[in-house]
């Protein structure tokens, strides 16, 4: 397979730089002194899992590359994937499979709108990961676990999306095609976005949600169970084991730890407070639940200008 990563972050880093060390065709595309060093230097990836390496990648600009990917990684934040539509319509064909690696829920779908006649499926990914400066990458989780899979109706080989998950997983990626996306992409979601939610708006790491009888933890659990209450509206089997599964998910990480909405938001820079926190409350409304919690953060963060 010949992939193509689009988002040379935490999460695209990471992803193509274990795809490289393990002899896979990969190309990634990044931008400003991070390609540049990239391009010169090499990839350093810092890892608490893989130890510390290097790697020459191919490395691109989104104008530069012309190749034909088999696979196509999306690895950018969410708001920015209106900015790489170009370069995926230019480089894809019915057969290119696209995969987003995204925070949010049916991040899929709704790319999907915005490309007509290609094949973009539902994607997840477990990992805390970082630029550490240009060129190196710091990966402080113990793990990289990816899901992904077909919404329903979608027609995709079998076989394709098998080898897929063979050659994740022979580059030291825990990954998984999964025949129940919607459940395993809405798990994700219900860690990352109280995570956020939770880190932006008391100006917390995950420290503080993994102590028991504080505030952050408190209200981390409130989003939890409003996040439960969707699972159930939505028909998933997840909502049976949602909290539960998510508290224990929370001791895996680094006390550390902070999401990258809480990052961005630290350093100025745009988050995707949209996606994570706001099309929860928009999307309780529509089913006619509860999410008081969701509520009051939004009101929050929409007062402070995010």
């Amino acid at each position: 397979m010949k992939y193509l990563v689009i988002g040379a972050g935490g999460v695209g880093g990471v992803l193509a730089g274990l795809l490289a060390k393990n002899g896979y065709d990969v190309s990634l595309v990044a931008r400003g002194s991070h390609l540049d060093k990239i391009k010169s230097e090499g990839l350093n990836i810092i890892s608490n899992a893989f130890g510390n390496f290097r790697v020459k990648i191919n490395a691109f600009n989104q104008n530069e590359y012309n190749q034909k990917p088999d696979v196509i990684f999306i690895c950018t934040k969410y708001y920015s994937i209106i900015e790489i539509l170009p370069l995926i319509k230019k480089v894809s064909n019915k057969n290119t499979i696209i995969i987003p690696l995204v925070n949010g829920f049916q991040t899929g779908k709704k790319i999907q709108e915005k490309l007509d006649g290609l094949t973009v499926l539902e994607g997840c990914i477990y990992i805390a990961s970082c630029i550490n400066k240009d060129g190196e990458i710091l990966h402080t989780s113990n793990h990289v676990r990816i899901f992904f899979g077909k919404r329903e109706n979608q027609l995709v080989p079998d076989e394709k999306l098998k080898q897929i998950e063979t050659e994740l997983n022979l580059s030291s990626i825990d990954a998984k095609y999964s025949s129940d996306i919607k459940n395993d992409t809405f798990t994700k979601f219900s860690l990352i976005s109280p995570f956020a939610a939770c880190g932006v708006y008391l100006d917390v790491n995950i420290g503080e949600m993994q102590k028991e009888n504080t505030r952050a933890r408190k209200v981390f659990l409130n989003l939890l169970y409003e996040l439960k209450n969707i699972a159930k509206a939505l028909n998933l089997e997840v909502s049976s084991t949602l909290v539960d599964k998510n508290l224990e998910a929370l001791k895996e990480y680094a006390p550390s730890t902070i999401s990258s909405c809480y990052r961005d938001y630290k350093n100025n820079h745009q988050t995707e407070v949209e996606n994570l926190i706001y099309d929860v409350v928009s999307l309780a409304k529509e089913l006619n639940i509860k999410a008081l919690q969701y509520e009051e953060i939004a009101q929050n963060l929409k007062s402070r200008g995010l």
